[in-house]
């Protein structure tokens, strides 16, 4: 069982950190093609929130919690590593219904009206904090496989 646990809670953080990099890549990609093409870019990132990323966040959840409630975890809820893994589930759940679904879809309406120049100060702003969330998934790593706090 905790193997399987430990499976799934990587898949979950792969999964989440690996949608954060595909949409670095492709949002500048396609917001620089400007129009039609970028709106309908940033209206997929604004769906990948809820069909990809917030399913990875809440398998990351459950197999974290199941992991530390399997027979003989030398872990609690009171480990160092466990707390940054909550902090970052938390605060990523906030910056993507509040931050970056409302925002992709700015994005998008903005492409969509022609308003390429609007659009490209509002994909900045997206990146810059989609690389402080992208930082924030590394340290949250590092901080699972060293076991910071254990």
């Amino acid at each position: 069982m905790r193997n399987l646990l430990l499976y799934l809670h990587v898949l979950g953080a792969a999964t989440w950190f690996g949608a954060n990099v595909a949409q670095m890549y492709f949002g500048n990609r396609y917001s620089k093609a400007g129009g039609e093409a970028a709106a309908s870019y940033w209206r997929a990132a604004a769906s990948m929130g809820v069909v990809v990323q917030t399913p990875a966040a809440v398998v990351l959840l459950v197999s974290g919690i199941g992991l530390l409630l399997v027979e003989n975890s030398p872990y609690g809820f009171g480990s160092g590593f466990v707390s940054i893994g909550f902090l970052t589930i938390l605060v990523g759940a906030i910056l993507g219904a509040r931050f970056f679904a409302p925002r992709s879809r700015q994005a998008a309406d903005l492409h969509a009206a022609g308003d390429d120049g609007a659009a490209a100060l509002v994909v900045r702003r997206i990146g810059s904090v989609g690389s402080i969330d992208t930082l924030l998934l590394l340290i949250t790593i590092a901080a699972m496989v060293w076991k910071w706090g254990a």
